[in-house]
């Protein structure tokens, strides 16, 4: 479970083209503390450091290894909640992701977005 906003830190996987103007504004609105990473390299000194109650992962990312990072947390840290975002043209890979430990997968564009909330509350 989600600690309350204020103190919840998110911890979120960017890719380059992707669009997050509607993440950034919902998270805004709750005060959630975000830490916004671009490399994924970084993804595991970062949770060391903020210890997060939730990590986003773009699936557009350009890490090669994404799935071995997603492996890799959820082992070192099985009580994070990783959500994978993907588009639709990427259903394998979510599918992947999943089976990798992702927690869930949301799809962008965030076209549903109370589905996409309900899900991060929930994780």
């Amino acid at each position: 479970m989600i600690r309350q906003p204020m103190t919840t830190r998110i911890l979120i996987l960017k890719s380059a083209a992707g669009r997050y103007e509607r993440l950034e504004q919902y998270f805004q609105a709750r005060h959630y503390v975000v830490t916004w990473l671009d490399d994924a390299r970084r993804v595991p000194g970062q949770i060391e450091q903020a210890e997060p109650a939730l990590l986003l992962i773009d699936l557009a990312t350009p890490h090669t290894e994404i799935f071995s990072l997603i492996e890799s947390i959820h082992l070192a840290y099985p009580d994070l909640p990783q959500i994978v975002i993907s588009e639709a043209k990427q259903g394998n890979r979510a599918q992947q992701a999943l089976q990798s430990g992702a927690y869930a997968v949301t799809w962008q564009p965030f076209a549903m977005f109370e589905e996409w909330r309900f899900t991060v509350n929930r994780a």
